[in-house]
This record gives C-alpha cells, structure tokens and sequence, in this order.
C-alpha cells in the first residue's frame, strides 16, 4: 500500500497547477502606446523561430529569445538591465513565465495579456517575413 501511495501521491503531483505568476501584465493596446512613446522599450518574443517567422508574425523589433533558451541568454540580456521589458508569446502562458524568470533575475519584466493572439484580434500591426 506504501508504493501504491506514493505512485498516487507522485502523479497528482504532476498535474498540480502552475504557480500565479508574479510578473505585471498589460494590455496590448497599453503595450502599443508604451511601444510609441518609448523608444527604450525592449520587446522580446519567446515563441518558437517557427512560430515567430510562422503566420502570425511577429512585433516589430521583436527580439526572438524563446522560452526554453531564455536562461541561457540572460548574461546576454544584461545590456537592457535598466530598461522596461515587453515579453509575449502565443497566448501568454510562456510569455508569463518568462517574465517571471526575468524578474526575478532584476529585469522590469512585464508580459503581454493575451499575446500575439489577443495583439492581431484588435488589429494592432505585426511584421510578416520570411525566415
């Protein structure tokens, strides 16, 4: 019975919710008017480089650091210690972690509500190219 305890104790384990992030959020529409009066602002996309060269695009001047290389690029990211950080993804599930990693790395870290999905639904501009 101990073994079947711990096998059942191990797996609802597993599917424990992720932690509230503690990174702020913002709109998009408050992230495009931040973006066009502050020419300091930092805009990091942590898609995947097929997601973020994919059909939905991409913000302009977007930085591609994807979620899971995020940690090893963060002596890199060091440069824009001082500056405001505008992270997304697709929705925001990994944009919200990884403005919680950058936080809690001294970064002023906030990630976009909604992501690129919420972004292109109020027709706010992306970037299309080719990779």
């Amino acid at each position: 019975t101990a073994v079947v305890f711990a096998l059942l104790f191990g797996l609802a384990s597993c599917a424990a919710p992720h932690k509230e992030t503690k990174a702020p959020s913002i709109s998009s529409e408050d992230a495009w008017k931040l973006m066009q009066s502050d020419t300091s602002v930092v805009v990091i996309d942590v898609r995947t480089k097929d997601e973020y060269y994919g059909e939905s695009g991409h913000l302009e001047g977007a930085l591609l650091i994807p979620v899971q290389g995020l940690e090893l690029r963060l002596e890199p990211l060091q440069m824009f210690k001082s500056r405001k950080l505008l992270v997304y993804c697709r929705t925001q599930n990994r944009s919200s972690i990884a403005a919680d990693t950058l936080a809690a790395h001294g970064f002023d870290a906030t990630f976009i509500r909604g992501g690129i999905t919420q972004w292109s639904k109020e027709g706010l501009p992306v970037v299309k190219e080719p990779q």
